[in-house]
């Protein structure tokens, strides 16, 4: 699969796209939904952590990625993209930081995300604030480029409007968006379901926050 996407970039049918797996795992005992949702909390504080639960399915994540924030006529959305590992000790994971900071290809990455976004939202826009240069994001398990992108809207929009038009972002699906998404369609080999899904919390007004 992901020989087939290289070659697909290498063709140029898109510039980047973002391939999953999945592992099935059955246990002898109950599983614990609570016991799970402690602990990601405790591993992922800086994560937006979710459980959804519907039709006796749970489906639980914590993620660092907020697709979009809306209140009145100022929005947010983080455009994340770009990962390394984080070293042993304080001395390595500073040097792993700097690494990701000047690598051609996660700037790339990164790059793409932060125009998708802009892009996606020029028609909305009446101004916008991008970083000169994407932050570190540090998780317990890995660190991200991170550019957090501030932006006024012309009007007061809808939170479900603009999500559709960020949404798959390059970060999970892959740009440009249809290409990708076409691909992954046709060659990832099951349905993706919930996973890269949105989920927050829409207020009366139609503003809120996805994650």
């Amino acid at each position: 699969l992901v020989r087939s996407g290289l070659r697909g970039i290498a063709d140029r049918e898109f510039d980047k796209v973002v391939v999953t797996r999945r592992l099935r795992i059955r246990s002898s005992r109950r599983f614990d939904i609570h016991r799970l949702m402690a602990g990601l909390r405790t591993s992922y504080p800086s994560c937006q952590v979710i459980h959804v639960h519907r039709s006796g399915t749970s489906f639980a994540a914590a993620t660092p990625e907020r697709l979009l924030s809306l209140r009145g006529q100022r929005a947010e959305a983080d455009a994340l993209a770009g990962t390394a590992s984080r070293g042993v000790g304080p001395a390595e994971d500073d040097a792993l930081a700097r690494a990701l900071q000047c690598s051609a290809k996660n700037l790339h990455e990164h790059r793409l995300v932060v125009e998708a976004i802009r892009e996606a939202l020029s028609p909305q826009l009446a101004e916008i604030h991008i970083p000169r240069r994407p932050r570190i994001m540090k998780l317990n398990n890995a660190q991200h480029l991170w550019s957090p992108i501030r932006a006024r809207l012309r009007a007061a929009s809808d939170l479900l409007e603009l999500a559709g038009l960020l949404h798959p972002t390059p970060a999970t699906n892959g740009q440009p968006r249809a290409a990708a998404d076409r691909w992954l369609r046709r060659m990832e080999p099951f349905q993706r379901g919930w996973y890269t899904g949105v989920a927050g919390i829409m207020e009366p007004d139609l503003t809120g926050e996805l994650w």
